[in-house]
């Protein structure tokens, strides 16, 4: 959380200023938080405040009585017309409303909340705040996200609206040949590195998207767009890694029907599994050990091999094609 919003209505509406013919009404939340009772259309307008440069969302806990209402929220810069960060449906219970105010940033400005009752019903807004930047390094180009902790890991949360978000930054070390973003909910997602796209439906369960990224050391960008179709998504392990491995020295020779398969598969730990194929059938098999190294010895009386290494969630497969000398 950052610094920087305007505390609660308070017990007197002090800096607070309202629109409209009927007051507002002041009320006691059972934890003893003063709230700001709308009715009847009467708008609420918070005192001054500067946004921090960090700046990317900010929350507005409110919450609906008697019944439903929309409340629009806005910011009102020193010059100029409001602009408009989006429109909340407060259920019953106190929730953060989380608009999004990167492009405000570094501005002062005051928050303006715009109630349409429906049947009677008003709203009750608790203050202003937190502001929050939950992707430092990034910049927000729409969306407001919000980060939870589920399952015991940090996830992203997208909850209905359109989330843009991009960041440029150097590979983080050699030999990556893929970035990788988890998601899972509903819609869809788009994920991008230097141009290169790849696109997927979001399902229910947890689902890798994988977009290769240039074999030169170049600075990435790395931009994700998700359109969740009114539904909620979480993402995580966003920008992993996914590694290259290589063979190198890698020989096949035959003494008789006994053939010796040795080598290097660089980048891979020590443990992996390597298949070896003649003919398309598989007819050994080895584990890397120590510095990459592996070796096999097998029967066979083809001339040709291939050998792979199959790949994983973080590393990509390879192959390597030999001849068979004596």
């Amino acid at each position: 959380m950052l610094p920087g919003g305007p505390s609660g209505p308070g017990p007197d509406l002090a800096g607070w200023s309202t629109i409209g013919a009927t007051p507002i009404q002041l009320v006691l939340d059972p934890s003893g938080v003063v709230a700001a009772r709308l009715v009847e259309n009467t708008t609420l307008v918070s005192p001054a405040f500067t946004i921090d440069p960090r700046a990317q969302t900010l929350a507005v806990p409110m919450r609906s009585r008697g019944s439903s209402a929309v409340v629009e929220v806005s910011a009102l810069p020193g010059v100029g017309a409001p602009i408009s960060l989006g429109v909340a449906t407060p259920g019953p219970i106190t929730t953060p409303y989380v608009v999004n105010i990167a492009g405000l940033a570094g501005q002062t400005v005051r928050l303006q909340l715009d109630p349409t009752p429906i049947l009677g019903g008003g709203v009750e807004v608790f203050g202003v705040g937190p502001i929050s930047a939950p992707l430092p390094g990034w910049t927000v180009r729409g969306g407001a996200p919000t980060i939870d902790v589920r399952d015991g890991r940090p996830q992203l949360i997208v909850d209905g609206e359109l989330l843009d978000i991009e960041r440029s930054a150097p590979l983080p070390g050699p030999g990556i040949g893929a970035l990788l973003v988890a998601a899972r909910g509903g819609g869809r997602i788009t994920v991008a590195v230097n141009g290169r796209t790849q696109r997927a439906q979001i399902s229910p369960q947890w689902r890798d998207i994988r977009v290769p990224v240039p074999s030169a050391d170049l600075p990435v960008t790395l931009r994700i767009q998700v359109d969740p179709g009114g539904d909620q998504v979480a993402l995580r392990d966003i920008g992993l890694p996914v590694r290259r491995v290589v063979f190198t020295s890698v020989s096949a020779r035959r003494s008789g029907a006994i053939v010796r398969v040795r080598g290097t598969l660089r980048g891979a730990p020590a443990g992996s599994r390597l298949a070896v194929l003649a003919a398309g059938r598989q007819v050994g098999s080895a584990t890397v050990r120590s510095a990459g190294r592996f070796r096999v010895r097998l029967a066979t009386r083809g001339a040709r091999l291939v050998v792979t290494a199959p790949g994983t969630r973080t590393r990509l497969a390879a192959r390597t094609t030999l001849r068979v000398s004596r």
